[in-house]
C-alpha cells in the first residue's frame, strides 16, 4: 500500500467518523438541565419556553418552568410542572410525561383562564409521549430535536 492511498483511507476514515450519528448512552443525559426553546406557531406569535430538568439514574424525570407567548401587544405567562419517565436509544431521547400541571403566572393568562378563552386545566395531569433526536449532547450541552413538530430544544448541564 503507498502512502497516498493509505492517506486517503485515513481520512475517508476521519470524515466517517465525523458524518456518523451521534449514539448517546443514559449516563450522558442524567443529571439537571437548563433548558430553553424559541417557538413561532404563528408568524404574529413568538413563544418562549425556559425550565429545568432533572434526569435520574432511575429513568425518571422531573421537569419545572416557565412558558410565555407574545402576541398582538399581550403577554400570556404560565408556570408548569411535571413528571415521568425517559429512555435512550441510539440517538433519540423518548419521554413520557405521566403527570403534569400548568397555572396561569400574569394577570393576561389568569383572565383568559378564568373567562374560559384559554384554561390551563386542558394542559393539567396530561399523558403524553415525545421523542426527541440528540443532535448535540457533550458534557455541558444536550441540543434535541422534536421528532414530529420539529422545534429544537438547547440545554445546558447545571
Amino acid at each position: 500500500m503507498h502512502t497516498p492511498t493509505l492517506a486517503r483511507l485515513a481520512l475517508t476514515s476521519l470524515l466517517a467518523g465525523f458524518t456518523a450519528p451521534l449514539l448517546a448512552d443514559a449516563g450522558q443525559i442524567t443529571g439537571t438541565w437548563q433548558c430553553q426553546q424559541q417557538l413561532s406557531p404563528d408568524p404574529q406569535v413568538e413563544v418562549e419556553v425556559r425550565y429545568e430538568q432533572q434526569f435520574t439514574p432511575n429513568r425518571n424525570f422531573n421537569i419545572d418552568g416557565h412558558l410565555s407567548a407574545d402576541f398582538a401587544d399581550n403577554t400570556l405567562a404560565y408556570t408548569f410542572r411535571g413528571n415521568g419517565t425517559w429512555s435512550v436509544t441510539e440517538r433519540f431521547l423518548d419521554i413520557e410525561t405521566a403527570d403534569s400541571e400548568f397555572l396561569p403566572d400574569n394577570p393576561t393568562a389568569l383572565q383568559m383562564h378564568e373567562a374560559g378563552i384559554l384554561t390551563a386545566d386542558q394542559f393539567n395531569n396530561v399523558q403524553s409521549s415525545d421523542r426527541f433526536e440528540i443532535i448535540k449532547l457533550d458534557r455541558q450541552q444536550m441540543h434535541l430535536k422534536h421528532s414530529k413538530e420539529d422545534f429544537v430544544t438547547q440545554c445546558t448541564r447545571r
